[in-house]
Order: structure tokens, then C-alpha cells, then sequence
């Protein structure tokens, strides 16, 4: 089963949609530091649609990347955000999962951030499946518009 919407241009859109929202935050040193990861997860074939990283991978504290997709794998097997599920529903943890926040599932669209405090990457997570939704929301409001299509393709 795959989602016609759902679609790694899209997704790609959508985190360049928020990146001037996180290089303000940089800039302005709201977050500790500028190194970041995106992943934006098919939620219903669990590969990677989208992905960013910000930074100089080499220097990184910590492999961000690897623990941003953990944090959107956990949002989107089990429904809600990782910080929810580590918090209030450990019982849901498998081994491998992260204990860290910063992932999401906003309206069935999986995205895990990581890099900065806990919070602010499920901020940006929520930003970015939110664009997401949005673009998908609008190539829908274009088939609507076809009267030739009654069906999506």
C-alpha cells in the first residue's frame, strides 16, 4: 500500500518550508547548537521520504541522524511521540528504541528531529510534519478541483 501524497519531493519541501525558522533559532541562540537531523518516515511503509542535516556531521556530539530516525520509527509504530511513549507508556519500548524526545506522529505523518534540547526538536518536528501536511492538503485540493477525477491516482 502506498500513499500517492506521500511523496520525498514533498517532504523535502516541507523541511526547507521550516528551515529559515531553525536558522533563526540558531542564530539567535535559542537552541544549544546547530547541528540537527531531520527524518520525515512514510507511515505506512516506514522508509525515509525526507531528510536534512544541519552542521558538520564529523563534528558532532552524537550520530543525530541515526537518532532522529529512531525517534520518528517509535513515533510512527506506535502512534504517538516519543516523548510521550518514554514518559507515560515505556511498556511500548523495544530494544533499539531511543528514550529521547523529539519525535513525532502529527496526523499519521512520522518525523523524528535530533540534535538540540529535547523539546525544541519535537517543536521542529511538529513544524515540519505540519508544512507536510499541508502541501499534501493543497495536491489534494487540486485533484478536488479536477471534475475529471474521481478518483486519486
Amino acid at each position: 500500500m502506498v500513499s500517492v501524497l506521500l511523496a520525498p519531493d514533498m517532504a523535502q519541501r516541507a523541511i526547507l518550508m521550516v528551515l529559515p525558522m531553525i536558522e533563526k533559532l540558531v542564530t539567535d541562540g535559542v537552541v544549544k547548537r546547530g547541528d540537527l537531523a531531520i527524518v520525515i518516515l512514510d507511515p505506512l511503509e516506514g522508509n525515509i521520504l525526507g531528510q536534512k542535516s544541519l552542521g558538520d556531521e564529523g563534528k558532532w556530539e552524537h550520530d543525530y541522524h541515526r537518532l532522529a530516525l529512531h525517534k520518528a520509527c517509535l513515533a510512527g509504530r506506535s502512534g504517538l511521540s516519543s516523548r510521550h511513549v518514554a514518559q507515560l507508556e515505556p511498556h511500548r519500548l523495544m530494544v533499539g528504541d531511543t528514550k529521547h524526545a523529539g519525535g513525532v506522529n502529527f496526523n499519521g505523518i512520522p518525523v523524528g528531529v535530533s540534535g538540540v534540547q529535547s523539546y525544541f526538536d519535537e517543536m521542529i518536528a511538529n513544524c515540519v510534519a505540519a508544512a507536510y501536511q499541508a502541501l499534501c492538503i493543497e495536491a489534494m485540493v487540486k485533484i478536488h478541483a479536477d471534475p475529471s477525477r474521481d478518483y486519486v491516482e
